[in-house]
């Protein structure tokens, strides 16, 4: 083997500077000819086809975006069809004088909780998605001191209420642990301003 490599080694050495750099060319160029449709097509085609794929997905990620947002949709109509079916959106629903006394005795049942401040804010118009029924919000907000498992049994009693109560904010804070002061803001819903 030693003896071929020197052999043309030899015969390359003999050669003339542009004959060497003629023969460096054509290797070269074989090499470049070799990488060329050997490997960097391939990686080519193999990424043409890694990016369509991912299009595809895109594709299909939109279209199943849709479907999924006129699901929702159909849901949503067909809750509020069923609540019209009643002929009254306002059954389950108290005022919000009623829904202050019910808060106040589940508070008052519960001798850990110590209250501090329930209140009625004024009343907004709204108008109900889907049907257009103008209505008016009656927030109210109950503020009380108690330890976070005090806190958890009024929270789960007054989700047991049989009526309408409609939940927009809870702040907790720990004063001095485990007393924490803890504020809920909700409402209910009518058809009179006045509740």
């Amino acid at each position: 083997m030693n003896k071929i490599l020197t052999k043309y080694r030899n015969i390359i050495d003999n050669l003339p500077v542009a004959a060497k750099y003629i023969i460096l060319s054509i290797i070269l160029g074989l090499i470049f000819i070799i990488w060329h449709y050997g490997f960097w097509q391939n990686i080519q085609r193999a990424m043409r086809d890694t990016s369509a794929t991912i299009e595809s997905k895109n594709v299909n990620i939109s279209s199943m975006k849709i479907k999924l947002k006129s699901l929702e949709e159909e849901i949503a109509a067909k809750k509020i069809s069923e609540q019209g079916k009643d002929n009254n959106i306002f059954t389950k629903i108290l005022s919000p004088q009623q829904t202050k006394m019910f808060l106040h005795d589940l508070l008052n049942n519960n001798n850990n909780l110590v209250l501090l401040q329930l209140h009625n804010t004024p009343p907004k118009e709204v108008v109900l998605p889907q049907t257009n029924t103008r209505v008016f919000e009656h927030g109210i907000t109950i503020k009380f001191l108690g330890d976070y498992f005090s806190t958890m049994r009024y929270l789960q009693a007054a989700e047991k209420l049989p009526w309408r109560i409609f939940w927009d904010k809870l702040e907790y804070e720990v004063t001095e642990y485990p007393t924490a002061e803890v504020t809920i803001h909700l409402h209910t819903i009518n058809a009179t301003e006045s509740g």
